[in-house]
């Protein structure tokens, strides 16, 4: 299944805006996929136990939210899991101090805390000597708002949900996740 990210609608086959304004559809090898809560142009982070995430959705929702960003070392578990994330390394090597400065965004979940959006800034940073970063953390509750779908619409007439967007993914991650809130962000 191919996802399109920050895409001119142009270069999809079939591409059709929602009505609604909520998602599109395309052509696919397999058939007509729906998707809902994204836009071609949004950028969306993919993970295979989270599903996909509407970054630019929480990047537009985030200066009305109570989130202020947290500073946090750069720790050893840190850098290991982001040398697993495929980067381009044309873009750290452009990247302008103000952009690597940006804060990250982190999302809590039940398995832990993830970045979802920042890894090549923090690659930056680390390039750079740093030993610290500044992160946005948003509770469990942002993956459901965020959450974008798929389902694919097969010749037969069939429709199918795309697994890799299921939003069992939405709710198995978020089991556990205010408690994980709690134990980091005790009030």
């Amino acid at each position: 299944m191919t996802v399109y990210s920050r895409t001119d609608p142009a270069v999809i086959a079939g591409y059709a805006q929602r009505d609604d304004g909520m998602g599109y559809s395309h052509m696919s090898e397999e058939g007509r996929v729906h998707v809902t809560n994204a836009l071609p142009t949004d950028e969306v982070f993919w993970r295979e136990d989270l599903g996909h995430v509407n970054v630019s959705l929480i990047r537009q929702r985030l200066p009305n939210s109570k989130s202020r960003p947290i500073e946090i070392n750069i720790r050893e578990d840190t850098i290991a899991s982001i040398e697993k994330i495929e980067i381009n390394s044309t873009v750290i090597d452009e990247m302008t101090i103000t952009r690597r400065n940006e804060p990250l965004i982190s999302i809590v979940t039940g398995y832990g805390v993830f970045i979802i959006d920042g890894h090549h800034r923090i690659q930056r940073l680390i390039k750079d000597g740093k030993d610290t970063y500044w992160s946005h953390f948003l509770p469990p509750k942002a993956l459901e708002i965020a959450h974008v779908q798929q389902v694919l619409e097969r010749p037969d007439g069939a429709f199918v949900e795309v697994p890799e967007s299921s939003y069992r993914l939405v709710e198995e991650a978020m089991k556990g996740g205010d408690e994980m809130w709690e134990r980091i962000f005790r009030r």
